[in-house]
């Protein structure tokens, strides 16, 4: 026994599928939009250094903090301004929004952590905790 084919179920099913694809792509989209600049981490006897390519930002479109866990919060929001004039046939760099929490190790002194943006790289320090070196004569009893 054959059964008829629904030709209207068929072109539901086609649109459905074009609808979710299209969905999966703004999204892929918005991810990368809202995704993480790429980071080196540099360790040395000094401390860490954290570099971030950041090209097109200024030290305004960063709030950078301390979380009460001590860990390091990178937030950026960046609108690149379209000149009305131009014609994009492809634009890739619309916004430069991202946030990303980093996980200090404990040998990082929090209080002299500094930061700086030159030449489109964010540069995060984060110097190492200085122990003094006490020599000192322990009595047995």
């Amino acid at each position: 026994m054959m059964f008829p084919v629904n030709a209207y179920n068929w072109l539901d099913s086609a649109y459905d599928a074009m609808v979710e694809n299209e969905k999966r792509i703004q999204h892929r989209a918005q991810q990368r939009r809202n995704s993480v600049a790429p980071i080196n981490v540099i360790a040395n006897h000094q401390g860490y250094e954290m570099k971030m390519a950041v090209p097109g930002f200024s030290k305004d479109d960063f709030d950078i903090t301390l979380t009460e866990e001590g860990n390091l919060r990178i937030k950026s929001v960046k609108n690149f301004k379209a000149h009305e004039k131009e014609h994009y046939l492809r634009r890739e760099f619309g916004s430069g929004n991202f946030e990303q929490t980093y996980a200090l190790p404990e040998d990082v002194d929090t209080e002299k952590i500094t930061a700086r943006v030159a030449d489109g790289i964010l540069s995060v320090s984060l110097p190492r905790v200085q122990h003094q070196q006490v020599n000192r004569v322990i009595d047995v009893a």
